[in-house]
C-alpha cells in the first residue's frame, strides 16, 4: 500500500492497494501507514527542494480545495470528506468516486499543515517509486508503494511546513502514468486555485 507517511510527523493516510471506491481505499490505506517515527532519514541523500511560491492549503476542507471544474473534467461525483477524527490518519482527506461509465474512478485529497516535503524525503526508502518533479512551480514527488492497481501518490509542497498529497486512479486496468495524470491535473488545479 502507498503511505502518506512521507506526508507528516504523524500516521497519515495512504492509497488503497485495490481501484475499490476511495472512501474505503482512505482507511484502509490508513491503517498500514507507517509514522515518520518508524522511518528513519536515509543517510547521503539531499534534502526536499524549498517552495519558491508558498501557498496555504491549511483551514480549508479538502472537498473545497479541488476546483468543480477539475471534478467535473475527471469525471468524479461530489467529494465525501473523512474527518482527522475518524480517520486512522489524523488528517482530514475528501474523496471523489466516478460516476457513469467512470465509476471506477477514484479521487483522495489531503492537506497535512503540519510537515513539509522534507518527510517525504526522508522517508524515501520505504518507496518502490520515487521521481522528482515540479508541478505548477512547486517542488512535488510522485511517490509509489506499490504497482498501478493503487493509483498515484503524488506530494506537492505547497511551502516549506505544508504537504498537498493526491491520489488518483483511473479505474481498471489504469497504466500509473494514467492514474499520475489525474494526480498531477487535479494538484496543478489546486495550486492554482490557493492564494
Amino acid at each position: 500500500m502507498a503511505a502518506l507517511a512521507a506526508c507528516g510527523s504523524d500516521a497519515d493516510p495512504g492509497a488503497s492497494s485495490s481501484s475499490a471506491p476511495a472512501a474505503s481505499a482512505s482507511s484502509a490505506a490508513a491503517a498500514a501507514a507507517p509514522t515518520s517515527a518508524d522511518v528513519s532519514p536515509t543517510p547521503g541523500r539531499p534534502g526536499a527542494p524549498k517552495v519558491a511560491t508558498p501557498k496555504d492549503g491549511s483551514g480549508k476542507s479538502p472537498c473545497d480545495l479541488v476546483p468543480a471544474a477539475t471534478v467535473s473534467a475527471i469525471g468524479l461525483g461530489p467529494g465525501k470528506l473523512t474527518p482527522a477524527a475518524r480517520a486512522t490518519a489524523r488528517l482530514d482527506t475528501c474523496n471523489w468516486v466516478g460516476t457513469g461509465s467512470n465509476w471506477m474512478k477514484t479521487l483522495i485529497v489531503s492537506v497535512n499543515p503540519r510537515s513539509g516535503l522534507e518527510t517525504t524525503y526522508n522517508n524515501r526508502a520505504i518507496f518502490t517509486e520515487f521521481v522528482e518533479l515540479q508541478v505548477a512551480g512547486h517542488p512535488a514527488v510522485r511517490a509509489n508503494q506499490t504497482d498501478a492497481l493503487a493509483g498515484c501518490n503524488l506530494y506537492v509542497g505547497l511551502s516549506d511546513a505544508q504537504t498537498l498529497w493526491v491520489i488518483g486512479n483511473s479505474g481498471t486496468n489504469g497504466t500509473m502514468d494514467q492514474h499520475c495524470a489525474i494526480s498531477t491535473q487535479t494538484a496543478e488545479a489546486i495550486i492554482k486555485a490557493l492564494p
